[in-house]
């Protein structure tokens, strides 16, 4: 058996200053009350080398959770109790079952803490405070063992006091970090300019026809498993997309870290394309039926590269190499990122129509390599930092260097694949950026890509490990439509209101594709299908595909219209990035805010980015929502009073605006919408659901307006188990979740059109001063107004 031992417990005896419970029989943490972080345990006692292992969470008290204690084995605790007596052991915890949980107290078991019930929501932590005992304590030195069970554990509290039921408010996050000097000067300092020089290279950028022109696109992840077992399946699903109504589509052109697929001058082949072009033909295939084809390449990965080249690997603070989830992650400030633009030239020159960037760019945790050591000081001035620490302000400062590095690499790769072929499309992956709770990525790169990559539900994960700022489990709820919303609408105004590529995965059943269609296409973006390999072509997508071709030719060339629009200041957010609860209380839970309250009075809006203001780049806007002004620099202050001087109104939020809490968030409400400057002609909507959303977006010449309306498509079922994934009946409370029909709906419409037509149904319709009546709709109504 393996003793694993800590050489010195840290043991937290303190009395916290009390803020408003939630729900709490005493107010103050009692004065007796014990302290012990899960990761500070005095001994392990197990069979297992994965026991009992610390991982880093911002949610956290101390910033470290403990997992993996299913396995054989048992925590041991030591602690001093000032004076003999019953005390309450509390621990604070997440799981995914409910199951009872085992421990002992000097020697005496319990097997009390029957509520610790299944707190796992749509995959995130939710941290809940459980009894684990009530137990009789010596003076001096006692033990708490904690045996095996399937969940996390973050820390211990321990109190003689009957009535305290401890609570996140009251026992972690009561206090605020308190910066140095030096800490804020570090925070506040940018390590690249708002608008770096290569922004220059992009001016105005438009999308082409052939790809904004389809706003329903498919995605497939035939890869070359299916060249051994079904190579026509493989090679020529043309005629099969065609068929389901198709025009657009991604595919694997580069499934891993595998060799290229095509006979390539750089680097590793694969097996199968020794002696044939592989993707010449799948290329080929897409456009002998008509249809383009956008190539997903697997860049950060390379076999060959990392073993040929071990200089080019990211590595850890200790030198190993850091894995990647389809092999070991490849550094873009390395030569590596020449080599992958080299490859995709040659993809270019087989007609591939586009490539699709999934994955992270670089280590999400930062790398430490040579060329970003040298470079990173270069840049800053700073000293590489040591390890992985989100308490450190100089590794946020790595976190925004690499953001720089994914920006420059992109910018690098965009000017000579567009120098190649002009129409040619990226679709760039930003992983977790649309959920606001981590900061790999910035507005920097999304202005210079063509279209940033998202997923249907990315917008939605805001409790992670891997987030840097995870949702305070105590704030207030958010609402999954408006999360949805938000997600779409912050990954398409980042890239200046191009339409967003948003994946859909394993959607089988038409109601459920339908709906969560509309409302991708809706919020202005494009729904990137995912079809299940087994099941092309699948009938279950034509009804979608066909209504993208409805209302596609209605949205093209469009920009979304934004008579609100919310700042999303990564600036202010990063100065208080080592407190992740002033981040979300700051910054990011007013704009969730803002924008809730504009979704449900269906006015349009969206989102204002630092480089975007600093260019002034207002796009008609009437109103800036702003939710941390103190934090933000002198120019993004100075483009502000421009647009105040130019007649728009700048609305700040005010510290008395408790959004994130159950008290505040009506009075926060009602002060946002008193502050509203919003012109009686503008576009807005009033009647059917309660969750409808309007989207707006106007031709640059002013002469189209069109004006999206969704049914809620909260309710769908995306990312479903299962080969077969879900069918039509599968699920009937899933079903029955779907809404009634919007009907009732007025739309008031400014000027005075010439023709106003509703685009999916065809039907045509009157303009009135006082309003236009919409028909009833279940999933999409896309107004067009011509002038």
């Amino acid at each position: 058996m393996n003793r694993i031992r800590i050489p010195s417990l840290n043991v937290l005896l303190a009395v916290f200053l009390s803020v408003a419970p939630i729900s709490i029989a005493a107010e103050v943490r009692p004065a007796d009350a014990i302290l012990i972080e899960a990761e500070d345990f005095a001994e392990a006692r197990t069979e297992s080398d994965d026991f009992a292992r610390p991982q880093r969470y911002p949610e956290a008290s101390g910033r470290t959770v403990l997992l993996r204690i299913f396995n054989k084995g048992t925590l041991h605790y030591r602690f001093n109790a000032e004076t003999s007596g019953t005390y309450s052991v509390w621990v604070r915890y997440t799981r995914r079952m409910d199951k009872r949980v085992a421990s002992e107290v000097n020697g005496k078991s319990f097997n009390q803490m029957t509520s610790a019930t299944n707190t796992k929501t749509d995959k995130r932590d939710i941290w809940r405070w459980g009894q684990l005992s009530r137990a009789k304590l010596r003076k001096g030195e006692n033990e708490l063992v904690i045996h095996p069970s399937p969940w996390k554990i973050d820390c211990l509290l321990i109190t003689a006091s009957k009535d305290y039921i401890p609570n996140d408010a009251t026992e972690l996050f009561a206090r605020e970090r308190v910066l140095s000097e030096s800490e804020q000067r570090m925070m506040a300092t940018q390590t690249a300019p708002l608008v770096p020089d290569f922004l220059e290279d992009f001016p105005n950028y438009e999308l082409p026809e052939w790809f904004d022109a389809h706003r329903v696109q498919l995605h497939t992840r035939l890869g070359p498993p299916f060249m051994r077992r079904d190579p026509e399946r493989f090679l020529k699903p043309g005629k099969w997309f065609k068929e389901m109504g198709v025009k657009v589509f991604s595919r694997h052109i580069v499934s891993g870290n595998e060799g290229a697929w095509w006979p390539s001058e750089h680097g590793a082949i694969h097996d199968m394309a020794v002696e044939r072009n592989v993707a010449r033909e799948i290329i080929e295939d897409a456009h002998s039926n008509g249809l383009r084809i956008i190539a997903y390449y697997r860049h950060i990965e390379d076999e060959w590269a990392a073993v040929n080249h071990p200089d080019w690997r990211c590595v850890d603070p200790d030198g190993k190499p850091i894995p990647g989830t389809r092999g070991t992650n490849m550094c873009m400030n390395s030569p590596y990122a020449d080599l992958v633009l080299a490859r995709q030239l040659e993809l270019v020159k087989l007609g591939a129509d586009g490539f699709y960037y999934d994955s992270v760019h670089m280590p999400r945790s930062g790398c430490w390599c040579d060329h970003c050591r040298e470079k990173f000081t270069t840049m800053t001035g700073l000293e590489h930092p040591g390890s992985v620490d989100m308490d450190n302000p100089v590794w946020h400062k790595l976190k925004e260097f690499n953001n720089y590095t994914i920006a420059r690499t992109f910018a690098n790769w965009r000017k000579a694949l567009h120098a190649e072929n002009p129409e040619l499309v990226m679709v760039v992956g930003s992983n977790l950026w649309p959920c606001l709770s981590d900061k790999h990525m910035d507005h920097r790169v999304f202005q210079i890509l063509d279209c940033h990559k998202t997923e249907f539900n990315k917008g939605t994960v805001y409790r992670s490990p891997s987030a840097l700022w995870s949702f305070p489990s105590d704030f207030r709820p958010m609402e999954l439509d408006v999360r949805l919303g938000f997600g779409f609408d912050v990954a398409r105004d980042a890239t200046d209101g191009r339409p967003a590529h948003v994946w859909a995965h394993r959607i089988q059943a038409e109601s459920h594709m339908l709906a969560a269609t509309a409302g991708m296409v809706g919020h202005g973006c494009i729904a990137n299908v995912d079809v299940r390999e087994s099941r092309i072509p699948d009938d279950n997508f034509k009804s979608s595909f066909a209504m993208g071709e409805r209302v596609s030719p209605f949205l093209k060339g469009t920009k979304p219209i934004c008579h609100v629009a919310i700042l999303h200041s990564e600036q202010a957010r990063d100065r208080d990035g080592l407190d992740h609860r002033k981040v979300w209380r700051d910054t990011l839970y007013p704009m969730y805010g803002a924008y809730h309250v504009l979704l449900r009075d269906q006015i349009p809006c969206g989102f204002i980015f630092d480089s975007q203001l600093v260019q002034r780049e207002f796009r008609g806007i009437q109103n800036i929502f702003v939710p941390n002004y103190g934090n933000l620099s002198e120019d993004l202050k100075s483009a502000l009073s421009d647009f105040t001087a130019s007649g728009g109104k700048v609305i700040l939020n005010k510290p008395e605006w408790k959004w994130h809490t159950d008290a505040g968030w009506h009075e926060a409400v009602k002060q946002f919408r008193s502050t509203l400057n919003y012109q009686g002609n503008s576009v807005q909507a009033h009647g059917g659901n309660e969750k409808m959303h309007l989207q707006a977006f106007s031709t640059e010449d002013g002469k189209q307006l069109t004006i999206c309306l969704m049914n809620d498509f909260s309710w769908v079922q995306v990312g479903g188990k299962g080969e077969e994934g879900f069918v039509e009946g599968d699920n009937q409370q899933s079903l029955a979740n779907q809404p009634d029909p919007c009907k009732g709906v007025r739309l008031r419409i400014p000027g005075k059109p010439s023709r106003v037509f509703e685009a999916n149904s065809g039907k045509e319709l009157t303009w009135s001063a006082e309003g236009v009546d919409i028909p009833e709709f279940q999933n999409l109504a896309v107004i067009v107004a011509q002038y």
